[in-house]
């Protein structure tokens, strides 16, 4: 099973006997846990059944998921772009319906549809008017997409500070699990990618606006912004405070942070073992960090960090034994 723990596998029993009840929601819940594996075995075969199933009563997610997971991929059925772009028109049409009847998610998959032109001519300027509407009904992919159309001027002038009032907008009705999406925004501001001109005020303004509403990175991120002096004076407490509040909110790239801190004894006290603690923490929250936290553990120069960095290669390479990076390290015997 690629992804799966005890939780994941009561959802999917869940949804599953949900969607035998023919709840078309649930349905969806079911392929889209078949297709990716979250919950019950990747089965690809079982998942285009189950879209399908949804598709027959009239799921406009199923039948843009058929066309796009499916017939325009050439994944489980032979490639078939005709029919794909039959099932993205007959997705517009189902989506239109519902949209004119006042259905917010409707309306925003409308605007999806219209923007990337999928089953319908591409349209920016008509996309916006169905995610406004959708976002004036509460839908916070909406409200999403418009603070995305005024950051990049898609069908409208590039307007930043509107941009981010969609995005406050989108934060306080998302929650705080989804305020990673302002800390990555604040990083276009901060190095002006993706067209973005730089603006460092607008960085820590977008990632305030994320630690208002509780957003974990979001806290990382102004903990790194304070330290630097990025869009505000230098702040040493203020940055620790915030790398402290993020690793209390399980943030992984905080506890590294406050593992190098206190492996160098930068605006604390040297101590070894809390550095190690943090290491570890993030090892167990991010499974990626891992190679990098090995190195981290080496480097505090302890008999128990090294032990421990070890360990996290000697696990890494039951799993992965052709990883050059971890089989370069154990051959170099610096253990």
């Amino acid at each position: 099973m690629e992804k799966n723990d005890s939780k994941e596998v009561s959802d999917f029993e869940k949804d599953f006997d949900l969607a035998e009840t023919g709840d078309a929601k649930a349905m969806i819940a079911v392929a889209h846990r078949y297709y990716y594996g979250v919950g019950v075995n990747v089965d690809k075969s079982q998942s285009f059944a189950w879209y399908n199933k949804a598709a027959s009563i009239g799921s406009g997610d199923a039948l843009w998921s058929l066309a796009n997971f499916f017939y325009l991929s050439g994944d489980v059925v032979a490639k078939d772009p005709a029919e794909g772009e039959r099932l993205l028109k007959e997705a517009f049409s189902t989506f239109l319906n519902l949209a004119n009847q006042g259905d917010a998610c409707s309306q925003n998959a409308l605007g999806n549809l219209l923007s990337r032109g999928e089953g319908v001519a591409k349209s920016y300027e008509q996309a916006l008017e169905w995610y406004r509407l959708s976002a004036g009904n509460g839908n916070i992919w909406s409200m999403y997409s418009l603070a995305e159309a005024f950051l990049y001027g898609r069908g409208v002038v590039t307007d930043y500070e509107l941009s981010i009032e969609w995005f406050a907008r989108f934060a306080e009705k998302a929650g705080p699990d989804e305020c990673y999406r302002l800390d990555r925004v604040a990083s276009s501001f901060r190095w002006g990618w993706d067209g973005v001109i730089v603006d460092h005020e607008r960085a820590i303004k977008l990632v305030r606006i994320g630690v208002s509403y509780g957003g974990a990175s979001c806290y990382a991120t102004l903990g790194d912004y304070l330290h630097e002096g990025i869009g505000a004076q230098k702040d040493d407490a203020g940055a620790l405070e915030c790398w402290r509040k993020a690793a209390s909110l399980g943030d992984p790239k905080a506890l590294m942070t406050l593992g190098d801190v206190y492996g160098a004894g930068l605006m604390v006290e040297k101590n070894t073992g809390i550095a190690s603690r943090f290491y570890m923490q993030a090892a167990d929250l991010d499974p990626w960090l891992r190679s990098k936290v090995s190195l981290r553990l080496y480097r505090l120069d302890d008999f128990n960090s090294r032990f421990e960095a070890k360990k996290i290669l000697e696990d890494i390479l039951k799993v992965k034994p052709n990883g050059w990076w971890e089989r370069a390290r154990m051959d170099a015997s610096v253990f």
